[in-house]
């Protein structure tokens, strides 16, 4: 779990992402024997734990947004975090927009795996929705690192502030008194 969340280069994140689809893509696979091909399903709980992390990344982008807001940083400062905040939305974005599409395209794909037609392709099928489901799984925990991130920098940059508006309040006091 620690190396799931100390993860923070896109290398890191890939080393992490790609053992674990292969692993939960293996897994499945082991698993796809064991499932009944009779049925028509559309499988609604896969869907939505393809979907669940999601709303753990619109909190993210709430964050984010929150940092942006803050009257604290300096002009340069500013012209530094901007960058890195927009990097980091604009991937969080292309991830909702990857949940969206596994959740949709294992749904399907699951469907047709339980048609007569699709049957040979099954195991592929199940393979590939184990992948999937690791690699929501796997980077929810990173989205939820970057929150906890995120709301670390954010108490930083607020103490910080305090820390500075207590010393100008002293100093004025000083300067008062020295009067």
């Amino acid at each position: 779990m620690k190396l799931i969340t100390q993860a923070q280069t896109n290398a890191q994140r890939l080393a992490v992402l790609v053992p674990a689809c292969l692993l939960g893509a293996y897994a499945l696979g082991l698993c796809q024997p064991y499932i009944p091909q009779d049925k028509s399903i559309i499988p609604v709980g896969v869907i939505a734990v393809l979907a669940s992390p999601i709303p753990i990344a619109m909190g993210v982008l709430s964050k984010l947004a929150d940092v942006r807001k803050m009257k604290s940083f300096s002009r340069q400062e500013k012209r530094r975090i901007e960058p890195k905040i927009d990097r980091k939305v604009s991937a969080i974005h292309k991830l909702v927009m990857i949940y969206s599409l596994l959740s949709l395209v294992v749904g399907a794909s699951l469907f047709f795996s339980s048609l007569d037609i699709g049957k040979e392709y099954s195991l592929g099928i199940y393979r590939f929705a184990g992948g999937a489901f690791s690699f929501a799984l796997i980077s929810s925990w990173m989205l939820l690192a970057e929150s906890k991130r995120t709301t670390d920098f954010e108490a930083l940059v607020v103490s910080r502030s305090n820390e500075r508006k207590h010393k100008a309040a002293l100093l004025k006091r000083l300067e008062a008194k020295s009067d």
